[in-house]
């Protein structure tokens, strides 16, 4: 990602951030997660939970190596978008097999019981504004912006985005349950930024791309402590996609 993405991106995060405190602590969208944001959650054991996370990275990565030497499902010409999604979900399987086998609520993970469907809503609004803001500052033209960024091709990149999120998620919970908020916010931030470090290497070094690394740790520490806050990633999934989708745009 080129240094310059990020000048439009952090003010853009920056105002989803901000509406999403307004919405949360003004207009009382969020208000069935208030019980939930006021509680933590706790595991009996919460350093053998990270464990099992970590173990389900590693079965991650091997399903995404398997990926890489077309041992998936291969691409359809036409359905991309289909077989795609389907092969990030077969990617990111382990962590919700992790879930089913230790028996755990999609409240560890920040999925909220009730008003999943508001979330989203409220999430895609706050994306569209967002969004909005990026396009006006880049000088692209709004119809342009919005339906490459909501092209149905995209499906796959959604659904990886929701994945990541899901896997996220189920790392900070347990983390915090083990050393706390604050610490678990700069260990993941730094984690995801490190994340990007393989693929890297694989295109080839290049100084402006470790450089970027220090703004995605940056990001993931403003948006962890959102996330953290609203213990909720559906409204953030919406933000999250729409944003990425950005480093695409011409």
């Amino acid at each position: 990602m080129n240094l310059s993405h990020y000048f439009y991106l952090y003010p853009s995060y920056a105002l989803a951030l901000t509406l999403w405190f307004i919405s949360y602590r003004y207009l009382g969208v969020f208000k069935t997660q208030n019980a939930i944001s006021n509680s933590t959650i706790t595991f009996r054991k919460p350093w053998l939970e990270f464990i099992y996370v970590i173990l389900a990275i590693g079965v991650c990565i091997l399903i995404g190596q398997l990926y890489i030497s077309g041992l998936l499902i291969n691409k359809i010409e036409g359905i991309e978008f289909i077989t795609e999604s389907i092969n990030h979900l077969l990617i990111f399987s382990p962590f919700g097999l992790l879930l089913l086998i230790r028996k755990q609520s999609l409240l560890t993970v920040w999925f909220p019981e009730e008003g999943k469907l508001r979330s989203i809503f409220v999430g895609f609004v706050i994306a569209i504004l967002a969004l909005l803001l990026f396009f006006m500052l880049k000088g692209i033209p709004l119809k342009d912006g919005y339906a490459s960024i909501y092209s149905y091709k995209n499906l796959h990149l959604f659904i990886q985005v929701f994945a990541e999120d899901f896997a996220i998620s189920m790392m900070a919970v347990r983390l915090i349950s083990w050393i706390g908020v604050r610490y678990t916010i700069i260990i993941v931030a730094t984690l995801f930024a490190a994340g990007h470090i393989p693929a890297m290497i694989t295109e080839g070094v290049e100084l402006n791309k470790f450089l970027g690394l220090i703004f995605d740790a940056g990001l993931g520490i403003m948006l962890l402590g959102a996330i953290s806050k609203s213990k909720n990633f559906l409204w953030f999934w919406m933000v999250h996609g729409a944003m990425d989708m950005t480093q695409f745009l011409n």
